[in-house]
């Protein structure tokens, strides 16, 4: 079944959940409407999707945070996590395409909702 938002929120990794790495959801939206990307390639798409605030496949629901080991100061690691859900199918569509596109797109340029080009 997939989650709604608050159910999403919920699944987010919290400090704690792992030893050693600190995490909080995200303060702001991590999909703005402008965050889009459309790679030079078409079939690189469904990798430009796991960021694109307009995917393929829209999101029903979702929710992002971070999570960092040690400090920025003293060279620590921060990831962004981003959970989704999507409607009946979608999601194994989607991850059916994902698996084709990192097999094939070893590099692509794209140009992000703000005009900036990104590789």
């Amino acid at each position: 079944r997939a989650l709604d938002a608050a159910g999403l929120r919920a699944a987010l990794l919290k400090s704690g959940d792992v030893k050693g790495y600190h995490a909080e959801p995200n303060a702001k939206d991590a999909l703005p409407p402008e965050n889009t990307m459309e790679p030079d390639r078409p079939a690189c798409t469904p990798i430009t999707d796991a960021v694109d605030s307009k995917p393929t496949y829209a999101r029903e629901a979702y929710a992002s945070g971070t999570v960092m080991k040690g400090d920025l100061g003293s060279g620590g690691a921060v990831q962004q996590i981003l959970l989704s859900s999507y409607g009946p199918g979608d999601a194994a569509k989607w991850l059916r395409e994902l698996r084709k596109a990192v097999k094939e797109c070893r590099g692509f340029k794209g140009a992000v909702g703000t005009g900036q080009e990104a590789s």
